[in-house]
């Protein structure tokens, strides 16, 4: 278990992480392995099987964490009952609109 921060409500998370690590490790990339099977080709220095191993976990996360739908705590949500009407919105090129119109009657 990977414990994760939910990016919909914050909270904590708990992934069960599983990634499989197979390879044939080979210094030539002549020699044939196995069909179906993957091959990591060295050659020249070791490589760390410390390595590979962390970049499969990091591989095997979540691109973005989050529980499954509906599993949220409810606790966590805010709603602000302050907030704007819907209506209101920012126009941020309304002048920009305006200065065009101007120009277009000069």
């Amino acid at each position: 278990m990977v414990k994760l921060e939910c990016q919909n409500c914050l909270t904590p998370l708990e992934f069960q992480l599983q990634v499989d690590v197979r390879y044939f490790i080979v210094n030539d990339a002549d020699v044939e392995i196995p069909e179906g099977e993957d091959s990591l080709v060295c050659e020249g220095e070791m490589i760390r099987p410390v390595d590979i191993i962390e970049d499969e976990l990091i591989l095997g996360l979540p691109m973005v964490s989050r529980h499954s739908d509906g599993d949220c705590p409810e606790s966590h949500i805010h709603i602000n009952e302050n907030s704007p009407v819907e209506g209101a919105t920012h126009k941020p090129f309304a002048a920009l609109a305006e200065l065009k119109d101007k120009f277009k009657r000069s």
